[in-house]
């Protein structure tokens, strides 16, 4: 299975999946570079830093500290955390494209996560749960998420070589059909023996 890209951005899922298309390998790259400047701006933004130290950019760096934080938000952090969406957009967006384009098949989990997150960052900001029980939920539903998403990319990718392999012995059998119809529409070669006699001995040649 191809390794993946996981952009991790204020308790969202942003996941990139690459894949072998050969049409799409010179492209790839830029794509990447793309969204991964989106998301570095994002995760940059000053608005985010009444939260940046409460919450860690990359959920599974998540720290004891950070997974046992007891402090509901107060209204500074709930401030940054209504604007969520306003700083996200750009990422978010260029995440949907590179997925809808290199891995279709993740992009409904993709969106699915992204909703979730969602609803977790609001129950934060309503005072519904401390930042450590947060980052825990949010660890949980990062892994799990990201696991869906390869499960989705292996089964694609699965998928596409039993199609290739099918399409390879259907272009195979026609070639041989065809070969078979020429020599069937082929007269033979005309042979002519040739004779020869020395002495007592004579020799016979097919052409």
């Amino acid at each position: 299975m191809r390794k993946a890209i996981l952009f991790v951005l204020v308790g969202l899922l942003s996941g990139c999946a690459q894949y072998q298309r050969q049409e799409y390998v010179d492209a790839r790259p830029l794509a990447q570079a793309v969204v991964k400047q989106a998301c570095d701006q994002a995760a940059a933004n000053p608005g985010f830093d009444p939260i940046r130290a409460q919450i860690p950019a990359d959920s599974r760096k998540a720290t004891i500290a950070q997974l046992n934080d007891p402090h509901y938000p107060n209204a500074r952090q709930k401030e940054a955390l209504s604007h969520y969406d306003e700083y996200a957009s750009e990422c978010i967006n260029q995440q949907v494209s590179y997925l809808s384009l290199y891995a279709p098949t993740a992009l409904p989990i993709y969106q699915q996560g992204q909703q979730e997150g969602k609803i977790r960052l609001a129950a934060l900001a309503a005072g519904k749960m401390t930042f450590g029980q947060y980052n825990t939920e949010r660890a949980k539903a990062v892994a799990k998420t990201w696991a869906e998403m390869q499960q989705a990319d292996n089964a694609r990718a699965a998928q596409a070589q039993q199609l290739y392999l099918q399409q390879q012995a259907v272009r195979q059998q026609e070639l041989q059909n065809n070969i078979n119809i020429m020599r069937a529409f082929t007269p033979p070669r005309p042979t002519t023996t040739n004779c020869y006699q020395f002495g007592q001995m004579v020799n016979c040649t097919t052409q």
